[in-house]
């Protein structure tokens, strides 16, 4: 993942935790250490649970785009039909391999 990312992952947890301990203290009426624990989990969640989740969806994305790039470059289509007899020449060119020769 980008350091940019990293950053941004670094800002946004501290500005949710500071949010969060600050409801806490102020908007809940707790204690001064209730806000600070749950400031410290927000931050923490936020900063482990937050980039995994970005870097999966990257690399989702990432193997879709390339997936579809291979299809359309070998010239298959979604509409692409084998029959049981023709499944050795269909498999090679889903596969872009060359079609086996007969003998």
């Amino acid at each position: 993942m980008p350091t940019l990312w990293h950053g941004i992952f670094y800002g946004a947890a501290f500005l949710l935790a500071v949010g969060a301990a600050a409801w806490m203290r102020y908007g809940a009426e707790s204690a001064w250490w209730v806000a600070i624990v749950v400031g410290l989990l927000v931050f923490a969640v936020v900063i482990f649970i937050g980039p995994r989740l970005l870097a999966r969806q990257l690399i989702k994305n990432r193997q879709r785009a390339k997936s579809t790039v291979n299809d359309e470059r070998m010239g298959i289509r979604g509409n692409l039909k084998c029959t049981p007899s023709d499944r050795r020449q269909c498999g090679a060119e889903l596969s872009g391999a060359r079609p086996a020769i007969p003998r």
